[in-house]
């Protein structure tokens, strides 16, 4: 049973990363296309402002509680994007 206990741990951990790793490029896909039209009409400001203070406080969650670097990489990734598109909307409006 362990072994399998382990697997599955494994397997869990490996797509919780991808799913961060998916997540930040899908978020870097968004702020592209903001910058190859100039254009963030249809992106709200108020979402992304939201999304990017869940993820800080994700980051300091992961560091300071859970002590897991995947967790803070994936956090920070996302983070970091939610705040590009937020910047992007303030500058294309």
């Amino acid at each position: 049973m362990c072994c399998m206990k382990n697997l599955l741990l494994n397997i869990c951990k490996k797509t919780f990363a991808i799913g961060f790793l998916v997540a930040g490029l899908a978020l870097t896909n968004q702020a592209i296309e903001i910058i190859r039209s100039e254009n963030a009409q249809g992106i709200s400001l108020i979402t992304f402002s939201i999304f990017t203070v869940l993820h800080i406080n994700g980051i300091l969650y992961s560091y300071f509680i859970a002590r897991d670097k995947i967790l803070l990489l994936g956090t920070f990734l996302n983070a970091l994007s939610c705040l590009t598109i937020v910047l992007l909307k303030i500058v294309y409006g």
